[in-house]
């Protein structure tokens, strides 16, 4: 998922981050930090119910 250049950025905030997470965010999809950081955001916001839709899967064949 791409962000939609029409959304009105309306907050600002500055924030530190480790090397680690630098280089992962540097190595996302986007143009510049910004871009690149509400991509990941957007992309990992979206893929939380298939996430726990696999954890209760899990949980269930566990039961068994």
């Amino acid at each position: 998922m791409s962000l939609s250049t029409k959304e009105k950025k309306s907050f600002q905030r500055t924030i530190r981050m480790t090397d680690r997470v630098r280089f992962i965010l540097e190595s996302y999809e986007g143009n510049g930090m910004n871009e690149k950081f509400e991509n990941l955001i957007l992309d990992c916001n979206d893929k939380v119910p298939e996430v726990m839709e696999e954890v209760e899967r899990l949980n269930n064949e566990k039961k068994r």
